[in-house]
C-alpha cells in the first residue's frame, strides 16, 4: 500500500506539470480530526469559459448541479465519483444562438493527502468528468458533448471550524459538436488555460456536517457552493 501510494503522489505531481484544471470535487479533504470514511456532498456550481472552434472563440457559460460521493482508502487516499445536470448558454455561435441546452455530467476524482496536520493540510487531485447537453428549434437540433481532464495542488488551514484553503489548478476541455436536421454538420471545439488559482472558505457546522463556498479561476473561471455531509 505504502508503494502505492507514493506512485500515485508522483502521478498527481505530474499530472500538474503535465496539463491544463479544477477539480470537481469541491473544498479541500476531511480535517485532521475526522476519522469518518465517506461523504455525500450536494454542489451548485457556475463557471465561465471560451470554447474555441479552430480560430472562432465562442462565449460559454455552463451551469451544474451535482450530487458527490468521496471514499477514503488507505488512510490518505480518496476516490471520488460525481454526477448530475448540466446547462449550457453560448454567446456568438449560430448553431446555439437563444438556446440553453441541457443535459447531464459524471466523472470520477482521485485525491490525496501529501501532509495532514491539525491546523494544515496539503493536498493534490486528479481527475475526468464527461459533459452531454443538447436542445432542438425549427427541425435543428444541436448536441455538444466534451471530456474535461483535471488537476489540482492546494492547501488549507484551520481557523477554528474555519478551514481557509486555496491552491493552483490547471484543466483541458476537447469536445465535438453535432447539428441535424436541415443542416447536417459537426465540428470540434477545446478550451486550453495557463495554471490558474482557486480560494475558499470551508465551515464545519456540526461533528459530520460541512458547507463551504470555493472560487476558481482558469478555464472555468467562476464559483461553487456545496454542503457536505461524513458518514
Amino acid at each position: 500500500m505504502h508503494e502505492l501510494v507514493s506512485r500515485l503522489k508522483r502521478a498527481i505531481l505530474a499530472g500538474m506539470a503535465l496539463g491544463p484544471v479544477v477539480c470537481a470535487a469541491s473544498g479541500p479533504l476531511p480535517p485532521y480530526d475526522d476519522a469518518r470514511q465517506a461523504e455525500l456532498s450536494l454542489q451548485f456550481g457556475r463557471a465561465d469559459t471560451m470554447f474555441r472552434y479552430g480560430a472562432t472563440a465562442v462565449d460559454t457559460r455552463v451551469d451544474q448541479a451535482s450530487v458527490f460521493v468521496r471514499q477514503r482508502f488507505g488512510g490518505s487516499l480518496h476516490l471520488g465519483m460525481l454526477g448530475g445536470a448540466t446547462a449550457l448558454a453560448q454567446t456568438g455561435s449560430a448553431a446555439t444562438a437563444g438556446l440553453t441546452l441541457d443535459g447531464y455530467h459524471a466523472g470520477l476524482t482521485l485525491e490525496i493527502e501529501f501532509v495532514t496536520q491539525r491546523s494544515f493540510a496539503l493536498f493534490g487531485s486528479v481527475g475526468y468528468v464527461y459533459q452531454s447537453v443538447k436542445s432542438s428549434r425549427d427541425m435543428q437540433s444541436v448536441d455538444l458533448s466534451w471530456d474535461e481532464w483535471r488537476a489540482r495542488l492546494g492547501a488549507a488551514l484551520a481557523l477554528g471550524p474555519v478551514r481557509v484553503f486555496g491552491g493552483a489548478a490547471r484543466g483541458s476541455i476537447d469536445g465535438i459538436e453535432r447539428t441535424t436536421g436541415t443542416i447536417n454538420q459537426t465540428a470540434r471545439f477545446s478550451a486550453r488555460g495557463s495554471t490558474r488559482a482557486f480560494g475558499g472558505l470551508d465551515l464545519r457546522v456540526d461533528p459530520d456536517g460541512y458547507i463551504g463556498i470555493e472560487r476558481r479561476g482558469g478555464i472555468d473561471e467562476g464559483f461553487l457552493i456545496y454542503f457536505r455531509r461524513r458518514f
